[in-house]
Formats: structure tokens, sequence, C-alpha cells
């Protein structure tokens, strides 16, 4: 496993920014239109609108290629070659966080039933969850937290599991019961599995905007790797998976926030270059955005005021005069 330093709001935590057009189309930019401003006593009203276009995909992991666990019996293309996973929020409009295996040699048919399994582990506060992609879930016992529902998802079995245990019903055997099921897809000319996690959903609504997913810290390695692999063997081993275990050391993570439309506001003399413009804490949300900013120990004169309108580090600004 390749990890790649990159700054983050802790020392310990890293993300990365994957290429936005080799896995998904890049993201329409922001834009922000109708920006008004006006004074009136001691402050600047602020109004305008704001187009936010979506994330570029954010590369969490890597991993050489090459070190997938052989099967002779199933040929080449079995796609558990793992490469890279990515998450991202492709689009605001339409609140699914994806989450996506870049492997090498996937199969004609995505996957092979009932042989492979795709799993990304994370964790928001201290709940813990997974990802899973396979083929098809047919041979899974269905028990009382893992709800019936499989034959219907036979070819396409993506769901998300939670509330994870390191000793499931005292077998000693960890597990993520199933909380619901997910749409996703085999895009078989990218060799991506690619699915879609629904933000704020009943099912699992720690999972939403703003929320930090970090990788898992188990004591039990089994919940906290991202793996391509034969499902038939639940315990992490090269001969059996691919899987990126991010290093020895425990502060080799990764911590991916959900992002959410946000909008902050900054006045300055006429003039200022925008590079030099410091725009305060984000003051509101929406497409729609208003505000205010205090002329308090501003002399008479012309000013610029400009908004800022971010989805991940997709943003925007714009500008307009106002006289004080």
């Amino acid at each position: 496993m390749k990890l790649l330093a990159a700054a983050a709001s802790s020392a310990l935590l890293f993300a990365f920014t994957g290429p936005a057009g080799a896995h998904g189309e890049n993201p329409a930019p922001t834009t922000i239109s109708a920006l008004s401003a006006s004074v009136s006593g001691g402050e600047v009203s602020i109004s305008g609108t704001a187009a936010f276009g979506g994330q570029a995909p954010v590369t969490v992991t890597e991993d050489p290629t090459g070190d997938a666990p052989v099967a002779p019996e199933l040929g080449s293309t079995t796609g558990v070659d793992l490469v890279a996973a990515r998450m991202y929020v492709p689009n605001p409009a339409s609140p699914n966080l994806v989450v996506e295996w870049e492997v090498t040699n996937l199969p004609d048919t995505g996957a092979i039933p009932e042989g492979t399994r795709y799993s990304l582990a994370f964790k928001v506060g201290t709940k813990e969850f997974q990802v899973q992609a396979k083929f098809s879930n047919l041979a899974s016992v269905t028990t009382l937290d893992d709800p019936p529902g499989h034959v219907t998802n036979a070819s396409k079995a993506f769901q998300i599991r939670g509330n994870c245990t390191t000793d499931y019903q005292g077998t000693g055997v960890a597990a993520c019961p199933h909380l619901g099921w997910l749409t996703g897809e085999w895009d078989t000319a990218e060799n991506v599995v690619r699915v879609q996690v629904p933000l704020g959903s009943s099912f699992a609504p720690d999972i939403k905007g703003g929320a930090a997913l970090e990788r898992n810290t188990s004591s039990n390695a089994n919940l906290n790797a991202v793996i391509a692999g034969y499902q038939a063997f639940l315990a992490l081993s090269p001969q059996t998976n691919d899987e990126a275990i991010f290093g020895p050391e425990e502060e080799e993570t990764y911590a991916f926030v959900v992002p959410e439309k946000k909008v902050s506001f900054a006045i300055v003399p006429a003039g200022t270059p925008e590079a030099n413009v410091v725009f305060g804490a984000p003051a509101t949300t929406g497409d729609s955005f208003s505000g205010t900013l205090s002329t308090a120990g501003l002399a008479p004169g012309s000013y610029d005021v400009y908004a800022k309108a971010c989805f991940a580090s997709n943003c925007a600004t714009a500008s307009t005069p106002v006289t004080i």
C-alpha cells in the first residue's frame, strides 16, 4: 500500500485529491450570480445566488498493482488487484457519497458471482461502517441483524453495514450487520466498482454533510482495511485479499469530510487584489444566500464586497462595489 502525503486538518490525518477526469467526469465549476450589496447604518447587506459544482474524486489510499491473490482456477481476470479507493460527492443537487475501488482486470460481468467482494471501512466519531460491493450475496445467511433481500440484489449486491463488533454473537468473529441496500455499478470500461451512499439516510444518519469519515482503528484488523478479494474468506490474508492497511503506524490514516455548500464574505478597500482578500468564516449556506458585514472601523470611501461560494474545493468568488 502506498500512502501519499498531503495537507489535512491534523498532522496525523491525511487526505488525497485524485484526478477528476480519469474516474468520473470533471465536476461543473461553482459560479456566483446576481451579487448585490447595500450600505445601511453600520453594516453592509449582501445577497446573491450560487450554482454549486461537484466535488472531484478524493483518493483515500493507493495500492501497488500486481500484488493480488492468485486463483488460477478463476483465470487472470478476477478484479481483485486493488489500485486505489476514492470518495467524493459529485453532485450537490443529488446528495450521494460515492465510494469506489479501482482495480485491474475487472471481469466483463463486473465481478465473479459469489466469488469476489470489495469493502471500504470507516468511522464517523466512534461509529464504524463498511461499504461493500459483491456481484451477488446469495450465500449469506439471513439472521435477525442481516435481513432477507439477497435474492433481489443478485448481480448488484451493494450494501452498507454498521454497528460493528469484534465478537459477533460470541463467536469471536468481527462483523458489521446489514444496515441498508445501496445503488452501484460495475464500470468495466474504467475497471472501477462504484457505490452510492445516500447522505442523511434513515439507516445511516451519521453519514451526512459535514461528517468526518476516518479510517477505522478497531482492535480487529478485518474492520479497518480497504479490500478487494475473494468473499469466501473473511480473514485478512495476502492469499485471499488485496488489502490496503495504511502501514504499521496507527497515525497513518485518512480523513474525508463530506462537503457542504458554504458561502463566506469579505469587504476590502477598492482595488485590493483578490489574492489578498481574507474571507471570514462561512456565514451562510444554500443556493440563494444573504448576510451582513459590519462597517465599524472602516473609513469613508470606496470598497469591494466579496462573496465566496464553495463545495469542497470547488469554489467561486465574485465582488461588487459599495461606498461607505
